[in-house]
């Protein structure tokens, strides 16, 4: 009998493999699984398609009998000690992980995660996200989203591009034929159900609409603008959910602004959601007493202004500072944010090979890192949670390597041995300081290395918090 292996993996020392027979690979394993449950406790159930899968364990431990399709014989499968084997591939790869499920039986929403740009960059990124976010069985999440990769920064690119393009030339402008691209090719791999691919192609045709009429307007207003770059989150959750379904996850799409995200209207690219919308947040997102629970999958980034209605976004740090207040709505103990690196590091990881996460740190020291150049979270987006006056912590956390422990954010925290918590790897320009960029400082374990030119800043006096 001719097979395909269609999943392998290696954890320490375990490798399995998953074969099936050639016609028809995805159904084959699907059979072989099926047959685990006769007489055999199942251990986990296999879901993929062209090679392509994973392997969900019962609690993060594989402990049974698989059969292969080949031999019609039962094949041991030893005990795995690590939590979680690598990622999966076109032709093969997985990995061994907790068992799917959001925890339904929840009362209501946990925890609030959100995923920026790059971690749902892909229809694997997204199926990556969904495994994730179903990896923690005492959880009900709340899931906020940015746009797919390099969205935002192609809505915008295809607005300035239009300024100077003529009416009959839009729908072949570079930006927006990306954008179609991607987000029909992650339809396509993802195999969305129709009434999402409706909506996803008629918000495509809402954009290249908008982009007509700046062509003809040749005008490109902060009103616009804030409109335009919209469409990517509004895309990547109708996606995203409708995946979660798909995988017998429930799952319902929210717009912000119909959750309650009402915001200032003197800056559409920089609405702030005023406290006072708190409330109704929290109750959009409640789930009535005997009402089937379900997974929300919010836009991150988005608002709508209290007076005219019209679309604004949150400005630099959006998405963050949306689930953060989403967090503070719902009084939920923790938001995680989901980035792709370790945590909040103790340097730029570009030009210091060294740089470590800091595993805890409290608002003031996250905030001060953040204002003198740190990859942390904008200091608007930890607002939301240093209000809530200690109910309310930030995790930041890894997408690409989700065992890393990453940073906890909380308002106070023991003082610990060393004197140096953390610092940024900043470098001095123009019009700080002309010439080369000089590094401010460096961080070691206990101490504080700074550059020669970093005087003439007063470092000792900007990174006083840590000394």
């Amino acid at each position: 009998m001719e097979v395909e292996v269609v999943g392998r993996w290696e954890v320490g020392e375990v490798a399995v493999e998953v074969v099936a027979a050639a016609v028809a690979a995805a159904e084959a394993v699907v059979e072989v699984v099926a047959e685990v449950a006769v007489g055999v406790e199942v251990v986990g159930r296999w879901w993929g398609r062209r090679g392509w899968g994973r392997w969900w364990g019962k609690e993060a431990e594989v402990v049974g009998m698989v059969m292969t399709a080949a031999e019609g014989a039962w094949w041991e499968v030893a005990k795995v000690a690590e939590e979680r084997g690598g990622g999966g591939g076109e032709g093969g790869g997985g990995g061994v992980v907790e068992q799917p499920g959001c925890d339904l039986e929840q009362a209501q929403v946990n925890v609030v995660m959100k995923f920026g740009g790059s971690s749902v960059a892909t229809a694997e990124r997204m199926r990556e996200v969904a495994s994730i976010a179903c990896s923690f069985p005492d959880l009900l999440p709340c899931l906020v989203l940015s746009a797919m990769g390099k969205s935002t920064n192609n809505l915008l690119l295809a607005g300035e591009q239009a300024l100077t393009c003529s009416k009959k030339g839009v729908p072949d402008l570079e930006p927006l034929c990306e954008l179609k691209r991607l987000h029909r090719e992650t339809m396509d791999e993802l195999e969305t159900d129709e009434q999402t691919r409706a909506e996803v192609e008629e918000l495509l045709d809402q954009l290249q609409q908008l982009l007509v009429g700046v062509s003809i307007m040749q005008e490109l207003t902060p009103r616009t603008r804030a409109n335009l770059v919209s469409h990517g989150e509004r895309m990547s959750t109708r996606i995203f959910s409708s995946y979660l379904c798909s995988q017998g996850v429930n799952s319902v799409q929210h717009d912000a602004w119909d959750i309650g995200f009402r915001t200032t209207e003197h800056d559409f690219e920089n609405g702030e959601v005023l406290p006072e919308f708190y409330p109704a947040i929290g109750e959009a997102l409640a789930v009535p007493e005997g009402a089937a629970k379900s997974v929300p999958v919010v836009t991150g980034f988005l608002g709508r202004g209290m007076q005219t209605g019209a679309i604004t976004t949150l400005g630099r740090g959006g998405s963050d500072l949306s689930a953060t207040i989403i967090g503070a709505s719902l009084k939920v103990p923790e938001v995680q944010v989901w980035k792709d690196v370790d945590g909040v590091l103790t340097a730029d990881p570009r030009r210091v090979s060294e740089a470590q996460a800091v595993p805890l740190l409290t608002f003031d020291e996250a905030t001060e890192l953040a204002y003198f150049g740190a990859q942390v979270l904008h200091p608007h987006a930890m607002r939301p949670a240093m209000d809530a006056n200690g109910g309310l912590a930030v995790r930041v956390k890894n997408s690409y390597n989700i065992d890393a422990p990453g940073t906890l954010i909380t308002s106070v925290r023991e003082m610990e041995n060393s004197i140096l918590t953390s610092i940024v790897l900043k470098a001095l320009r123009a019009p700080l300081f002309l010439g080369e960029e000089l590094p401010i400082g460096t961080a070691r374990r206990d101490h504080l290395l700074l550059g020669e030119a970093a005087d003439e800043l007063r470092a000792a006096q900007l990174l006083g918090s840590f000394l």
